[in-house]
């Protein structure tokens, strides 16, 4: 973005900020991007184009466990410092904290929820989260980065790159190939629910790439 737009046209990296005053504070700006929070109710902009990008959810853990756990030291769990391998970390944590690993779904229902319900069932979440996925402009997927970038800059108008940048890498980071079958298969249940948003991502990708 920066490249395309110049740094004075793109925000700094948000984290954790809120949907309606990311836009309001940041509205100068031609390109918003960060980690957003999203409120029941938010609704994407027309005025601009709307991004998402979506991760395998066990690769996604597997890069926040090893940011905490490498280059991250003040974002851990009171618990958690010395808990350096997936299966004692899962161990110990609270049920709270696995439904919590579901971040990507976390992330995106509120964009698709129009009841008035403040807490919606886990069921209704990943609906809402379904649907918040059919509004934006182009999904986007870690694990087709490059074809990603060119979605983005064709709905741009731009001319794609001929290599796409990578930033904000975890130094060092488990691979699946590196957990037990017991860590694996434990993972895959408690993220079943940003799996399936992801399949409707990889879905929805398949859809704009080949429009």
């Amino acid at each position: 973005l920066v490249e395309r737009l110049g740094e004075r046209n793109v925000s700094p990296p948000l984290r954790n900020a809120r949907f309606r005053e990311a836009l309001r504070d940041y509205a100068r700006y031609a390109a918003i991007a960060g980690h957003i929070v999203v409120d029941p109710g938010d609704v994407l902009p027309d005025d601009r184009v709307s991004v998402v990008f979506l991760r395998d959810p066990v690769e996604r853990t597997l890069s926040q466990f090893s940011f905490m756990h490498t280059a991250h030291p003040f974002g851990r769990t009171p618990r958690s410092p010395a808990v350096n391998d997936v299966d004692r970390w899962l161990d110990v944590l609270a049920e709270r904290e696995r439904r919590a690993l579901n971040a990507q779904l976390d992330c995106i229902w509120a964009y698709g929820w129009r009841d008035g319900d403040p807490s919606p069932t886990p069921a209704q979440k990943i609906d809402a989260a379904k649907r918040a996925l059919e509004q934006f402009d182009v999904i986007g997927l870690q694990e087709h980065f490059d074809a990603s970038i060119d979605r983005v800059a064709h709905r741009c108008g731009w001319t794609p790159p001929s290599a796409a940048p990578r930033a904000n890498v975890t130094p060092v980071r488990l691979a699946q190939a590196d957990l037990s079958d017991r860590a694996l298969g434990r993972l895959h249940r408690y993220l079943e629910p940003d799996y399936e948003v992801y399949r409707h991502a990889l879905m929805l990708f398949g859809r704009q790439r080949h429009a």
